[in-house]
């Protein structure tokens, strides 16, 4: 569905053009101020969020970055309600990138680069605790490195949206006990929900500065509260273990560690003596090699105008191109065709002085840069003398975010085209603009044969310019499919398909990336996203790159509804989905699939109701179904490890997906001569830990149970194992893969009885470590796009299915629809993708996997293969 925001004026001020992030509790949206022309940008509290306390905690961001006036804080322009009660604020608009992502693309950041960033972070950190305020979630990805006019770059702290004035109560989130933050990044103080103070801030920085060091998050889990549990009890890997981009940075360890201690008691008192400790390292270092600047000064200029056209525009032309290139209002406009003399831009350099010249001359307007007479030193912003700065520190190096920043996002920041109107003229050459050259022909030839020549001349190089044209249409990818697909969409060749456009194609996938499921759902969308960057990196398929919306469910059957109408929708919808997690989630969608004709492929899901016979036409499965996994667990506690039928219990998830898994162990310990019925059964509610019950209900047959299967998810699994073992129960538990593989074997690690040894997991793909082909190929793409992630089972098994998949999509050529798709799919058969067996699909078997592999928690806490089939040797 269009976000019916996207158009709004809000207060006739600020026009909301397109959404730039969705979080939980809010949407931020860039908009234009319509008074100013300028891009800025509109945070909006979501509606599920109206009552007092969120209402307060949202605006309280607004009153506290009005307060903080500082360089290196984002600065917050106006705030408030509309007429029909929607809250937001208004900010700055900041091009460039964040932390996060630059460190990640670099793999860690040079010793220089850090001291650049880590002054300005101080600086801004300093001067809100000076108004007793705490930010409490600093991390990589609200730390903004921002481009100024022409090439500087600025450090703004965002996100202020958790802070809190040291003086004022907490509001109704943290009295619940709700953790505020950042796992990895927040104070072990927040995490345990005791009172907080500046000191909190001082970890957070430490954590940046390890993140800045290594490239890596200081902790890393398969979940939010095993990272937590690891933060409460030890400090990060020291920076010797790491890999460092600049091994130079490993002088900073003593700083990380006392920034990051574990007690507050012991971290530094102030941010000032962070820095100065920061400092001191350097120091301590010897003399940095870094280039100095050279002491000749930059010549400046001021941009001006007295309105000049270049001949063959007309003001109408220069008006219209102007307004859309640079956003100038009509009051702007006025004054720029005036004839008086206006100063545009003052203090610019060389570089964007040329710039500006030549974009406004494309456009038709004469403007001159002329260069002061003073030599005026260009002062970065960093440089700034405020109250709040820190010591000054040699040996710095400016963070770049040029291959961050697209071209043409900015007002003034586009790429202008060459033109035979325009030329690159030299600074000196600004005040004799070259008019547009006309060219002139003359029709009155002194005879006809001269005539007949001109005009033979003329055809043959029409037809060379149409020979050289057709040419580069072909030779260009994007011009020639451009061209053809208004060719064959004109004439009815083929039809238009929701989601294809003339250079993408956007599947949609509906996981719980909240919720007891989370992990599950991001691993997946992880390793399909892994394989379709791989894939737009060697040029997509037929010209499109593949893309995945996905929208959380939270597990949740009703949500996963409303996603579906968004999938739906005719313009802003998807083609097909692909890597849907979850049983009910995927029974509540199924009937709008079925009638919308839309394709549901790979589901992390081995449910039966995916799994008709014969198939719905529409479904598709990779992997084995849980009546497959659940009867190699039977069989491997039966036939291999002697397991009398009787003393094997059923703890399962009390819905679709766990019935489901019921049914099975049913079926399969029916082959036994044994009855469901005379099997000891617990259940559990999904989204929920509540294990209790179950225990207590399996208690009194603890004694005598040899296995226990488990159908559920990590958080319900990992503590119910935890609760068994602690009382008394000596026996084996196996678990279905959905219950989330990393996640289990890294909360059973937290376990200090070590109740993860010995925990069996069935698997649908193979080990992840494995040296299979197609297991290499894996990690190779998980390496180069996800380089902070470890591979796992869930990740491998997104992979697979996005490359299965995107195998019919390329079979069905540049043009196809649902149906031709669902053809092409029928007919993959024996695709070996490196594996293990070949994968197939026909009419009447939409399963391309029927294989269970084993997996087993071992000692160390890590997974290893297990032979379904074989006795394991002790």
């Amino acid at each position: 569905m269009t976000d019916p925001l996207i158009g709004r004026t809000l207060k006739d001020t600020y026009r909301i053009d397109a959404m730039l992030a969705d979080g939980g509790m809010s949407r931020v949206y860039l908009a234009e101020q319509l008074s100013l022309a300028r891009k800025v940008v509109v945070k909006m509290l979501l509606p599920s969020f109206y009552d007092d306390d969120f209402i307060q905690l949202f605006l309280r961001e607004a009153r506290i970055c009005s307060q903080l006036n500082h360089p290196n804080i984002v600065s917050v322009l106006d705030f408030g309600h509309t007429e029909d009660g929607l809250v937001f604020l208004v900010m700055e608009y900041l091009e460039g990138a964040s932390l996060a992502d630059i460190v990640y693309k670099e793999k860690g950041l040079s010793l220089p680069n850090i001291t650049w960033l880590m002054e300005p972070l101080c600086s801004a950190i300093n001067a809100a605790h000076q108004h007793n305020v705490v930010h409490r979630d600093l991390k990589p990805g609200n730390v903004m490195v921002a481009t100024l006019s022409g090439n500087d770059t600025t450090v703004k702290v965002v996100d202020f949206g958790i802070s809190k004035p040291m003086h004022e109560e907490n509001l109704k989130h943290t009295q619940l006990g709700t953790v505020m933050g950042t796992p990895g990044y927040l104070a072990p103080e927040q995490i345990r929900g005791a009172n907080i103070n500046h000191l909190a801030d001082i970890y957070g920085i430490g954590a940046i500065l390890h993140f800045m060091i290594t490239g890596e998050a200081p902790y890393r889990g398969a979940s939010r509260e095993v990272i937590m549990a690891k933060q409460m009890r030890e400090l990060p890997p020291p920076l010797s273990s790491y890999s460092l981009t600049d091994p130079a940075c490993e002088i900073l360890q003593p700083v990380v560690y006392k920034a990051m201690a574990l007690e507050r008691e012991q971290r530094f008192a102030s941010t000032v003596e962070l820095w100065q400790a920061f400092s001191q390292c350097l120091r301590d270092a010897g003399p940095s090699d870094t280039p100095t600047a050279p002491d000749n000064d930059p010549i400046l200029f001021n941009l001006v105008c007295q309105g000049e056209m270049l001949g063959g525009f007309t003001a109408d032309q220069i008006r219209a191109g102007l307004k859309q290139a640079l956003r100038f209002s009509d009051a702007q406009l006025s004054a720029l065709l005036s004839k008086k003399r206006i100063t545009i831009k003052k203090d610019i350099n060389e570089q964007e002085a040329k710039r500006y010249v030549t974009l406004f001359r494309h456009h038709g307007l004469v403007v001159h840069a002329e260069a002061l007479d003073d030599r005026t030193r260009v002062v970065s912003p960093q440089a700034r003398s405020t109250s709040h700065s820190m010591p000054q520190t040699p040996g710095s190096r400016p963070i770049s975010v040029a291959n961050f920043v697209q071209a043409g996002t900015s007002p003034f920041a586009h790429n202008v085209p060459s033109s035979p109107q325009s030329s690159q003229p030299s600074i000196d050459g600004y005040s004799n603009p070259a008019h547009r050259a006309e060219p002139s022909y003359s029709t009155n030839s002194p005879n006809e044969k001269a005539g007949s020549r001109t005009r033979n001349l003329w055809i043959t190089v029409l037809c060379s310019i149409i020979c050289i044209a057709s040419i580069a249409i072909y030779a260009v990818p994007s011009w020639r499919y451009g061209i053809t697909d208004h060719v064959i969409y004109g004439i009815g060749m083929a039809q238009p398909q929701r989601g294809v456009s003339h250079d993408r194609i956007q599947l949609g996938m509906s996981a719980a990336f909240s919720g007891s499921a989370r992990e599950l759902g991001r691993a997946m969308r992880m390793g399909a996203e892994a394989y379709f960057h791989q894939l737009n990196a060697n040029g997509g398929i037929h010209g499109r790159t593949l893309h995945l919306k996905s929208l959380d469910d939270g597990y949740e059957p009703e949500q996963a509804s409303h996603n579906m109408s968004e999938f739906l929708d005719n313009e802003n919808g998807v083609f097909a989905l692909l890597g849907n997690v979850g049983t009910p989630t995927s029974k509540a969608i199924l009937p709008q699939l079925l009638e919308n004709k839309m394709i549901l492929f790979g589901a992390f899901s081995g449910a039966q109701i995916l799994r008709n016979d014969p198939p719905d036409r529409y479904v598709f499965n990779y992997r084995a179904s849980y009546g497959e996994e659940t009867a190699a667990l039977v069989h491997y506690f039966v036939s291999v490890l002697g397991i009398t039928p009787k003393n094997i219990a059923v703890f399962y998830q009390d819905d679709s997906f766990g019935r489901d898994g019921l049914t099975g162990v049913a079926n399969a310990i029916d082959q036994y001569g044994v009855s469901l019925n005379d099997l000891s059964t617990a259940s559990y509610q999904r989204n929920s830990t509540r294990v209790m019950n179950a225990i207590a209900l399996l208690r009194p047959e603890i004694h005598h149970l040899e296995g226990v299967i488990i159908v559920g998810t990590y958080p319900a699994s990992s503590r119910f194992i935890k609760l068994m073992r602690i009382n008394g129960y000596q026996g084996h538990f196996a678990n279905v893969s959905f219950v989330g593989s990393a996640a289990l074997a890294e909360e059973l690690r937290e376990s200090e009885n070590n109740g993860g040894e010995g925990v069996i997991v069935s698997q649908v793909v193979p080990m992840y470590d494995a040296y299979a082909s197609g297991v290499l190929e894996y990690q190779q793409a998980m390496k180069q796009h996800f380089p902070t992630e470890q591979p796992g089972f869930v990740s491998l098994e997104g992979y697979v299915a996005a490359k299965l998949f995107t195998m019919a999509l390329i079979n069905a050529g540049r043009y196809f629809t649902t149906e031709e798709l669902v053809d092409e799919l029928e007919r993959l058969n024996n695709v070996d993708l490196g594996i293990g067996k070949p994968l197939s699909f026909s009419a009447s078997d939409h399963q391309a996997s029927h294989q269970v592999w084993g997996s087993i928690i071992n000692q160390q806490g890590e997974f290893e293969a297990l032979d379904l089939e074989k006795v394991r040797l002790e």
